[in-house]
């Protein structure tokens, strides 16, 4: 486990709001340290929401904020079911102030199958005709 020059309870909220930006924006970037342990930390939460419990979510809840938990359990547990490998991590160059190396962190995940309606068609509008003087 890196300790990301933090103390416990700090990085323990940096990687919570990491994993629940990467849940709602399908993607983040971040220096490459961090991006190991958002997959580490992504990972169980994945595993939790792969139940599709109360506790499940109660648990997700603890783990994510109150959004990217209701999405985690709702959206992407679906689309995220079948992958065990969940996360694309992708270096980008490194950071112009400090020199960090940088990563793109991507979810992998499968679009949900629409099923394959015709689109409504829209009935005409009625013409306004002026009415006639009475």
């Amino acid at each position: 486990m890196r300790k990301l020059s933090r103390q416990r309870g700090p990085r323990k909220h940096l990687l919570k709001n990491l994993v629940s930006s990467l849940i709602l924006y399908e993607g983040i970037t971040t220096t490459h340290a961090r991006s190991k342990e958002v997959r580490r930390v992504f990972a169980r939460v994945h595993s939790i929401a792969r139940t599709k419990t109360l506790s499940g979510y109660r648990q997700l809840r603890a783990s994510l904020t109150g959004p990217a938990a209701k999405k985690m359990q709702e959206n992407l547990g679906a689309r995220l079911e079948d992958s065990s490998g969940a996360l694309r991590i992708t270096s980008i160059g490194t950071r112009s102030g400090d020199n960090a190396p940088l990563a793109r962190v991507e979810l992998i995940a499968k679009e949900p199958v629409a099923s394959q309606k015709a689109p409504a068609k829209k009935e005409p509008k009625p013409k306004i005709t002026p009415r006639s003087k009475q």
